[in-house]
């Protein structure tokens, strides 16, 4: 059979990809045609179809052949990537990754032994929150140290086990984002509309409060505060007392190092029982005393007055701020009843 040399051409390039046969119908399929046109004395015509047709093919056939070697390099890198360490050069969050399993127990052993409750000491803590990130080597073991979150809310810019106290400020100024700081990873609060709406219910009623009993202030979610370490965290309600702030002032520094008193958090969708577990564990080890989790999906508050001892309310009880906050009380049920209101009556 005569080929043309564009049918050669064409022939001479597919047969080196995986379109190796479909290359070979098509070229049949061409002459044919074309020799039905030479039969019916369209000379002037078939010529130009034929340097234009396989002109068309041979460009197409190299642009999918692109297509798939690149489809190939990706798939590979994304394996490669997935097993780097963090913090190294190319280390992205492979789309699907699904840690199995949690580890939580180390790292706030080697802290605790650290570092004396209810203070801030850097020099004492560094060494041993290095210790920490070094235990994380792939972003699934960072993920099970986080408390098996969701990739999504890990901040890859800088990359996890290298960001700063620093990156937490300019993401919050420039970005309007809160991100909280753990083991030099950046973490995305999770907070939906319901949760802000109540988390701003209760921030409200903690300042009513505190207008007519002047023993500390009270802060919302952006309010982030350096517990110890590295370790910034960004409760959705904090009251902290006099005594607890340096030289009984406001401090002035963005993320001051100081420790609240008291701490609400209102959990949201993306919250993770080992998530919470863990940071339950660092506010009181840190020097809280008290500590409110939120649930709006079962109506519940589970009040914490150490790590271990947990009480959950239901929404007909009231609730009351103890020893830390004397004469506050919170009735459960008109907080969740703020959710079923009609026309904000």
């Amino acid at each position: 059979m005569l080929q043309s040399p564009f049918q050669n051409a064409w022939v001479q390039v597919c047969c080196k990809s995986k379109y190796r046969s479909h290359a070979l119908q098509s070229q049949l399929a061409s002459t044919v045609f074309i020799k039905k046109c030479k039969a019916l004395g369209v000379c002037t015509f078939w010529r130009g179809f034929e340097i234009a047709y396989h002109f068309c093919r041979l460009v197409g056939g190299a642009i999918d052949l692109r297509q798939s070697n690149l489809k190939r390099v990706g798939q590979r890198a994304a394996g490669e990537i997935a097993s780097k360490p963090i913090g190294s050069p190319g280390h992205l969050i492979p789309e699907g990754s699904k840690p199995s399993a949690v580890h939580l127990g180390e790292n706030m052993t080697k802290i605790e032994d650290a570092v004396p409750k209810g203070r801030v000491d850097q020099a004492r803590v560094s060494k041993e929150t290095k210790m920490s990130i070094a235990v994380a080597t792939t972003l699934e073991e960072r993920l099970q140290d986080l408390g098996n979150i969701p990739a999504s809310r890990i901040r890859t810019n800088p990359a996890p086990g290298t960001a700063t106290i620093e990156d937490v400020t300019y993401l919050r100024d420039t970005e309007r984002r809160l991100y909280e700081l753990i083991d030099g990873t950046l973490v995305e609060k999770s907070m939906g509309w319901q949760e802000s709406l109540l988390a701003g219910i209760l921030l409200q009623w903690l300042n009513n409060y505190l207008d007519s009993n002047r023993i500390g202030v009270a802060t919302g979610a952006d309010g982030m505060t350096r517990l110890f370490g590295d370790t910034v965290r960004g409760p959705d309600v904090a009251f902290v007392a006099w005594n607890r702030l340096p030289d009984g002032r406001i401090p002035t520094a963005p993320i001051p190092d100081l420790v609240p008193n008291f701490v609400i958090e209102v959990l949201s969708s993306s919250n993770t029982y080992a998530e919470m577990s863990r940071k339950r564990r660092e506010y009181f080890y840190a020097g809280v005393e008290l500590l409110w989790m939120v649930e709006h999906r079962t109506r519940t508050v589970t009040v914490f007055r150490t790590a271990q001892d947990a009480t959950v309310y239901k929404d007909e009880a009231i609730l009351d701020g103890g020893q830390v906050l004397p004469g506050w009380r919170v009735d459960l049920n008109e907080l969740f009843s703020r959710l079923d209101m009609p026309n904000g009556r």
